[in-house]
């Protein structure tokens, strides 16, 4: 039996075809590292809650549809990944797990409104809530997650409106994804303080004006994606001429001057035809903008190691 294990550190049964766990998976107290992905299992036992030495918890791509409250007792998780799984806890269950660095939560039915109590979370590094179910608003004690240097909330109902003020305090940012998610208004200059950010993805969504010159306080800057936009123009030296990726398309940014941009994919837009661009925009962002769904999430790792120890990925 594998209660019998009990001096076991790391279990990592993922890639098989296992539909339920044992409750005797309890008695590994000295368990850290668990992972349990790409199975078919469809609930878990309470006794998950026993693993009080647990750090690391991968139950991602199974058919989980609901949690055993004790798991929201494992205090000293530091890595936890739940993505694809048919879940509707209310996030605001989560923050009581005040350890964790990474948190994924994508392509779940995570519910309810993102509580003030977010704020606990001070050491999360990762948070990707791309196709969330969430409502309400985003508050802005998120902004003292100072520590992230990946966020996404791509593709869902939040953040709706202008860029949400909180999203400039996270200074730490290497990768922000904002797509498809009912943005509107100028792009604020403020996203000039968030200096170390690699990937910015704002597309698929009504933001207009022009790329604000304060994008030039981002040397670090590799990729940028600001196709199906409102965005009217770029201002001088907003974008970096040696950029690696940068998306342009499908905006209402004319074709004289164009943006000079040596990796800068562009169908720029003739006066004319500007009104009938902006219908089909509006089109793009009420059908879900699944034309780049799934673009930026591929090879990116910008966490530091410290995340994953050795011990996680032997």
């Amino acid at each position: 039996s594998i209660g019998n294990l009990t001096s076991l550190l790391r279990l990592d049964l993922s890639d098989n075809y296992f539909v339920s766990i044992p409750s005797s998976i309890g008695n590994l107290k000295s368990l850290i590292v668990l992972s349990l992905s790409s199975n078919l299992i469809t609930s878990l036992p309470d006794s998950i809650g026993s693993l009080t030495s647990l750090q690391y918890l991968n139950l991602a791509l199974n058919q989980l549809t609901s949690l055993p409250d004790s798991i929201f007792g494992l205090y000293s998780l530091v890595y936890m990944s739940l993505h694809s799984n048919d879940l509707s806890p209310p996030f605001s269950s989560f923050c009581a797990l005040t350890n964790l660095l990474y948190l994924d939560l994508s392509a779940t039915n995570v519910t309810g409104e993102m509580p003030d109590s977010i704020a606990k979370l001070q050491t999360l590094q990762y948070l990707d809530l791309s196709n969330h179910s969430l409502s309400g608003d985003i508050p802005q004690s998120m902004g003292y997650l100072t520590s992230l240097v990946y966020l996404d909330l791509s593709n869902g109902p939040l953040p709706k409106g202008t860029i949400p003020p909180f999203v400039f305090q996270l200074t730490q940012l290497q990768s922000l994804r904002l797509s498809n998610v009912q943005l509107t208004g100028p792009i604020s200059h403020s996203i000039g303080a968030l200096t170390r950010l690699v990937r910015l993805d704002l597309s698929v969504n009504q933001l207009n004006g022009s790329v604000p010159a304060a994008l030039s306080n981002i040397p670090s800057i590799e990729y940028l994606d600001l196709h199906d936009t409102l965005i009217t123009g770029v201002e001088e030296g907003a974008i970096p001429r040696d950029i690696p990726f940068c998306n342009l398309q499908k905006t209402l940014i004319p074709c004289d001057p164009r943006p000079q941009v040596a990796n800068c994919h562009t169908d720029c837009v003739p006066n004319s035809e500007k009104d009938e661009r902006r219908d089909e925009i509006d089109i793009a962002v009420k059908n879900g903008g699944t034309r780049c769904a799934q673009n930026m999430k591929k090879g990116i790792h910008v966490l530091p190691e410290t995340i994953l120890p050795d011990l996680y990925e032997e």
